[in-house]
């Protein structure tokens, strides 16, 4: 499911909202014909779907969003018209960044947003609890804290618990085009940024838990960057996991042979170091007798151990 951007619509004189020639002329002809949408009319490209327990509002950027539009308006009717009972997750999407973003060029405009981006939209992001926002645009990957009027709602960076109270806004553009550099301040808000190809991936658990995911495409590793409780409960169950494997195989036959041939090795090179010191003469004779006969006896029953240890293996 896709939103429509400045490449899919924007020409001078055709409604588009920006006054840009970045469409090279295909005004959304293309974009509207090839793909097909939930749009009650796909030259307006703003529409909603469902999946699982997602509830997704896709935005046209390149339409006018601001409050008293026809947009605005089916904006806040699909965010309050989703029943949370069977979508507890609901997410905002858009190509341009309408929410939060420290990309170098808005950096010269000194903005972190498109113009007049979240001016009109955060008030409702924030009466329907909306859950995520995503933005492309961008060709970049930065993630926010839980925000609501440029103010982190918590503290905490990666796992979250409870009611979040604010929305996390996510740029996640590294589809495939040339990377976005970002700008040299890096606001409170911004809590992960990353110069790199990826994309995201969400799985909801139920309706408290949801895991999130970004993988960079450079070593295809998962970066989880928000869990609730049933996600890290998972994750220490992993954990769990991995200690268990660790513990099964410290203890396995083969490693307490190993462990036992390394105790004779030692043992050994403890005896040949106190015979060359009764040969240096660092050592009296009686020091030796008694320090040999132990160091002896050690190693014999060690060996007897390996040998009753090794026996059994091969049986």
């Amino acid at each position: 499911m896709i939103a429509s951007g400045n490449h899919e619509r924007d020409w001078p004189n055709t409604g588009s909202f920006y006054d840009k020639m970045d469409s090279g002329g295909e005004c959304g002809v293309l974009a509207e014909t090839m793909f097909y949408v939930h749009a009650e009319n796909r030259a307006k490209f703003w529409y909603s779907t469902s999946y699982g327990m997602f509830h997704f509002c896709i935005a046209d950027t390149e339409h006018d969003w601001r409050e008293g539009t026809e947009q605005y308006k089916f904006i806040e009717h699909c965010l309050a018209s989703v029943d949370r009972q069977k979508q507890p997750w609901l997410i905002f999407a858009a190509h341009r960044v309408l929410g939060y973003s420290s990309d170098y060029y808005y950096g010269l405009e000194g903005a972190f947003e498109e113009p007049m981006g979240r001016e009109s939209l955060q008030k409702l992001w924030q009466k329907y609890k909306v859950d995520l926002a995503f933005y492309g645009h961008v060709h970049n990957y930065e993630r926010s804290c839980p925000i609501y009027q440029n103010q982190c709602v918590k503290s905490e960076r990666s796992h979250y618990s409870g009611p979040v109270d604010g929305t996390i806004h996510v740029v996640v553009g590294g589809g495939g085009s040339h990377l976005s550099t970002f700008s040299g301040v890096t606001p409170r808000w911004s809590l992960y940024r990353d110069y790199d190809y990826g994309f995201v991936k969400l799985t909801a658990f139920n309706h408290s838990s949801l895991l999130f995911e970004y993988k960079k495409s450079s070593d295809g590793k998962c970066r989880i960057n928000r869990t609730t409780e049933l996600a890290a409960a998972q994750e220490k169950l992993n954990e769990l996991e991995r200690k268990k494997e660790e513990t099964l195989k410290f203890y396995s036959p083969q490693s307490l042979l190993q462990r036992l041939q390394d105790a004779m090795n030692k043992t050994e090179e403890e005896s040949e170091n106190l015979h060359k010191q009764l040969l240096d003469r660092d050592v009296d004779l009686g020091t030796f007798v008694k320090k040999n006969k132990k160091l002896r006896t050690t190693y014999h029953r060690r060996a007897l151990i390996h040998l009753s240890a090794k026996t059994s293996s091969i049986g």
